[in-house]
């Protein structure tokens, strides 16, 4: 008898991450079946009963460097689909009113401190003080808490994700913070990058989860039983283009990346600015956030997404949606590579505070998702070439791509 397992899977990045923990499930005596969507982050496994226990399940994917949890059936027959995104999202809001609820005042102090201080001597320390317990508070609640435990997983595994690049960077903020409260030279702008960075993750996290149910609304109307062999795998050919391979092999190369970028970056401002450790710190801690591939890791998951929910609806994987979708995440890509080469120099030279750099990455990854959804008017309104236009310049990419 074979059991079907609904997981979320937690910290996934790109295609890499989808083949590794499919892997480390399939690898477990008793798994027949292990399928993972990337823009889901949901995993269906089939096993045989008796089988592997659930709980071998999860720590197979926490042995790679992920985290997993149950996704429960509904007791009122919703679609598993549909039952596991109003639970997600209502989890994310009742983490992002905690997020803000701390942020706010971290914000607030910053901008109204010069108001609190006073002349005597210490007199500018308590405001930053009462920022730097907030920010603690922030970082252990679950606004920061599962964010820093994503990013001390993807340092032991040494693997690329967002919860590592901004919990790097929100921590060596916070670190900069406290080391000026000892100093006597309190830095507010680096606990107020704790506040901003962690608040506007947490809100770009559940308004990404909100464009991603629009992105699943035509797959939501499968059936449970028919999920394993549509739900999760493309039924349009569309993504083995050398774009998209060379960009899961950035995403794949971005640890040992960014280290060196925050290294040149530090050395450089201390170097040749003269501007000292607060400055530095700030840069790094921008760069960081920069970084996070949120956007290269979405852009073709997403858009592919999109086209497997239009012909799970009943249109048919047309040359003009293969076209289309193509072309989608050909522009969703040049965005996330034009964002990192643009950005990361700028952060570098202190052109972007970490603040902004956090409300950047937030934006990007909703252009992305957005301009996946302008699939399903392009191909419906017509709006894309002929067929025969298609299909020529379909075979010409194929014969450059091979």
């Amino acid at each position: 008898m074979v059991k079907p397992h609904w997981l979320r899977i937690h910290g996934m990045t790109y295609a890499g991450c989808v083949a590794r923990v499919e892997r480390a499930l399939k690898s477990l005596p008793g798994v027949r079946a292990a399928r993972i969507n990337l823009v889901t982050e949901l995993a269906v496994v089939e096993r045989d009963d008796p089988g592997p226990e659930p709980s071998e399940l999860l720590i197979a994917v926490r042995s790679v460097g992920y985290d997993a949890e149950w996704v429960h059936p509904a007791t009122d027959g919703t679609p598993m689909m549909t039952h596991a995104f109003e639970t997600h999202l209502r989890e994310q809001r009742q983490t992002l009113i905690q997020a803000m609820g701390l942020a706010a005042p971290i914000i607030g102090i910053h901008w109204i401190a010069p108001l609190l201080q006073s002349p005597d001597r210490g007199g500018s320390l308590w405001p930053r003080a009462i920022q730097a317990i907030l920010c603690a508070v922030l970082l252990l609640s679950s606004g920061g808490a599962p964010i820093l435990v994503g990013g001390v997983r993807g340092i032991l595994h040494f693997r690329p994700s967002r919860e590592l690049f901004i919990s790097a960077g929100a921590v060596l903020a916070f670190l900069a913070g406290i080391a000026s409260l000892f100093s006597g030279t309190p830095d507010g702008e680096s606990l107020y990058a704790v506040g901003m960075i962690l608040a506007l993750f947490n809100l770009g996290r559940y308004l990404e989860t909100l464009a991603k149910r629009a992105a699943s609304a035509d797959v939501h109307r499968l059936k449970t039983g028919a999920t394993l062999d549509h739900w999760d795998r493309p039924q349009v050919p569309f993504d083995k283009t050398g774009l998209r391979r060379f960009a899961d092999r950035v995403v794949s190369l971005m640890v040992p990346l960014v280290i060196v970028l925050v290294l040149m970056t530090l050395i450089g401002t201390l170097w040749f600015t003269k501007l000292g450790w607060g400055p530095a710190v700030n840069r790094c801690v921008a760069v960081l956030v920069v970084a996070c591939p949120t956007a290269l890791g979405l852009a073709a998951p997403v858009a592919a997404w999109v086209a497997t929910g239009m012909v799970a609806s009943g249109r048919s994987a047309s040359p003009v949606l293969v076209h289309r979708t193509k072309r989608v995440i050909q522009q969703n890509l040049l965005l996330g590579f034009g964002y990192h080469l643009v950005g990361i120099p700028l952060a570098a030279l202190g052109n972007i505070s970490p603040g902004m750099a956090a409300a950047a990455m937030m934006v990007l990854s909703i252009v992305v998702i957005l301009n996946a959804l302008r699939l399903r008017n392009d191909v419906v309104q017509k709006k894309s070439p002929s067929v025969q236009e298609v299909s020529g310049t379909i075979i010409k990419e194929k014969n450059r791509d091979s």
